[in-house]
């Protein structure tokens, strides 16, 4: 399930070889051993902290609004939503597509806030796991000299190309 909020990784998901979900991107023949997906380079890793951290924090203040669960706060869910957009964390069309998710039943949307806070802490963490993982190991992709690293105006660049190492499970 993707953070309501984000277009995030999916969450670690636990096989029974003991694998996680940072599993293969292509199709396997079953019962083949699956090839991870490439750790993300430093830059999309960095665009992933900065992703998962702005959506907490919007999810952090709703969160701690006495009102949640008792009330709608939807329109405090529009407005948060609104400003990862300005901030170029989301892309307008992702907003309204996830906006679209929200329930309008106050308890409801408490569970859908406190569920999205959850997936993206997990998110957040299978990433940086993921990199600190092949940084140690030596298989963390090969930055480029001078190549530029993050940059705020490519924040979606990385972001895509951090999903297509996640999104297509085998």
């Amino acid at each position: 399930m993707q953070n309501a909020l984000s277009s995030n990784p999916p969450l670690p998901e636990q096989t029974p070889d003991g694998t996680n979900a940072l599993q293969s991107v292509a199709p396997q023949p079953a019962g083949a051993p699956q090839a991870p997906p490439p750790a993300p380079s430093h830059a999309q890793t960095v665009a992933a902290l900065r992703h998962f951290h702005a959506i907490q924090q919007e999810l952090d203040v709703i969160l701690k609004n006495p009102d949640l669960g008792k009330s709608s706060v939807k329109s405090q869910i529009i407005d948060g939503t609104t400003k990862l957009v300005a901030q170029r964390i989301l892309t307008a069309a992702d907003a309204v597509s996830q906006l679209s998710n929200v329930p309008e039943n106050p308890q409801a949307q408490r569970k859908w806030v406190q569920t999205m806070m959850v997936q993206t802490y997990q998110a957040n963490e299978a990433v940086l796991a993921h990199r600190q993982s092949a940084v140690a190991n030596g298989t963390a992709p090969a930055e480029p000299l001078g190549a530029v690293d993050y940059h705020p105006d490519d924040h979606h660049a990385h972001m895509g190309a951090l999903m297509s190492h996640y999104s297509a499970k085998g």
